[in-house]
């Protein structure tokens, strides 16, 4: 795993990313999950930043990116066979005693291997929670969503996944 953050799309972190994933491969890593701490705080799509970036980090040899910072959801991507989450929104966050968007997931991803090698990172589910178990405050109890209110989060993940 490695954790960047991304508010500039520069040549520095690029280069940083790049030479970091070579790194990890040439000591044996078969997997790279990639955190980003990155976008505009309470918008819900991404920017170019995160796009440029969650982009040319795939294409450097990353099998996953999460992403982390606006305290809201925003969309997903598939891009070249691997997942960018781009923001997975609160999840037990101290910060706030009543946010306004309490819309949070989790994201499940399995990968398999054959002889050290990936063969499959197609399985992945979005589980849709709550910050809260309860919807007048933040009591601080992550829940899954079950029914209209799951179907809700997952139509707005979708509809920012553009």
């Amino acid at each position: 795993m490695l954790g960047y953050e991304g508010w500039s799309n520069t040549k520095a972190l690029r280069n940083r990313i790049k030479s970091d994933i070579k790194y990890l491969k040439s000591k044996g890593a078969k997997l790279v999950i990639v955190s980003f701490h990155w976008g505009e705080e309470r918008k819900y799509f991404a920017n170019a930043t995160q796009k440029g970036l969650a982009r040319f980090t795939i294409d450097s040899g990353a099998d996953l990116i999460l992403g982390h910072h606006p305290h809201v959801i925003q969309g997903v991507e598939n891009y070249k066979g691997k997942m960018i989450i781009y923001s997975l929104g609160n999840f037990c966050f101290g910060g706030n005693k009543n946010p306004q968007d309490k819309d949070t997931f989790i994201f499940k991803q399995t990968f398999k291997f054959k002889d050290g090698k990936l063969i499959d990172n197609k399985n992945y589910e979005i589980i849709p929670c709550s910050v809260s178990s309860v919807t007048n405050r933040n009591n601080y109890q992550p829940t899954p969503l079950k029914d209209k209110d799951a179907k809700r989060v997952l139509d707005r993940i979708k509809s920012y996944s553009r």
